[in-house]
């Protein structure tokens, strides 16, 4: 969808992810279209030079700055990203690359920060739509969240969110979950699992071998069900659950935020800690452990289908 440029200039593009609205010069065909709705703040995406530091950063590392209202990433080889109020993006790319990862990590990383700078939870998770709301599979990089969604999606499951699921804490209960991804990011060896070929499939990132799984997209936002903490298990052949102690399930959630550490960097740990408290307020959350090979897996998805429809 094309909409005026500014002054008279290029038309820009507008583009739907999650709760935001991308308006933006750039083309980033991975994402459906989708115009500003009345009231909504949009998310205004610019090439241009970014600045070299903040101007008050709370804190900084090799490869970052951030404060409370603005972040700078440099990634060498990609481009410098400059991100304010989690309304505005600059992009100063480098000579070179390949577009494909400059606009994938204004779908991942960049994303991330715009939901943390708007006070939203993003769980390191992906979740389907179970009886009573959404079921989020919570994990670190390499834990099989989207590995377990792709194989219940084969399975019926509906899919809500892949690697983000975006949770707003201060929307009513019903509503706290908001659909993100039309895609699930799978590596090429779960593709060979789930007898798919990645030949027609688009790479995440030029130089690796995951691949994005196109997902009908889901439009409505859904209660918080259940959290499930995923953890690696070989000494067992099948799964097994455990219910966490809410102070047990808060301190999971805190470590296995997407970009968790944004949080400190942004000297937001206080808010962020209240509203993770509310957004676990009558949400079970769960320790799954599990054999890890995908010949264990036609296992494993039955033992958690049998504990979705025990407490739904």
């Amino acid at each position: 969808m094309h909409l005026p440029g500014y002054g008279g200039g290029t038309p820009l593009n507008s583009y739907r992810i999650g709760p935001f609205v991308y308006v933006t010069d750039l083309l980033l065909p991975e994402l459906p279209p989708g115009a500003p709705e009345a009231g909504e703040r949009p998310v205004h995406i610019r090439l241009g030079k970014a600045p070299a530091a903040l101007r008050a950063p709370l804190a900084t590392a090799k490869t970052f700055q951030a404060s409370d209202t603005e972040f700078l990433l440099r990634l060498p080889g990609v481009a410098t990203y400059f991100v304010r109020d989690g309304v505005h993006i600059l992009v100063d790319r480098e000579t070179g690359a390949a577009d494909l990862d400059v606009r994938s990590y204004l779908m991942g990383s960049l994303f991330a920060v715009l939901c943390h700078q708007r006070g939203l939870l993003p769980l390191h998770a992906s979740a389907i739509a179970g009886p009573q709301g959404a079921v989020a599979f919570l994990g670190a990089s390499g834990a099989g969240k989207s590995s377990i969604a792709a194989f219940l999606s084969r399975r019926g499951h509906r899919v809500l969110a892949d690697d983000i699921c975006l949770v707003d804490p201060a929307a009513p209960r019903d509503q706290r979950v908001l659909p993100v991804a039309p895609w699930l990011k799978l590596w090429s060896t779960t593709l060979d699992a789930m007898g798919e070929s990645n030949r027609e499939l688009p790479r995440v990132f030029s130089d690796d071998e995951k691949y994005r799984y196109s997902l009908q997209q889901h439009e409505a936002s859904t209660p918080l069900a259940e959290i499930i903490l995923l953890e690696r298990a070989e000494d067992q052949a099948a799964a097994s659950f455990e219910r966490l102690a809410p102070v047990h399930a808060l301190h999971a959630v805190l470590d296995l935020t997407y970009q968790s550490w944004l949080v400190r960097a942004m000297g937001r740990t206080e808010q962020y800690f209240l509203r993770c408290g509310k957004a676990l307020d009558g949400v079970r959350v769960t320790r799954m452990r599990r054999p890890w090979s995908f010949d264990a897996m036609e296992n494993t998805l039955l033992v958690l289908e049998a504990h979705l429809a025990e407490n739904s």
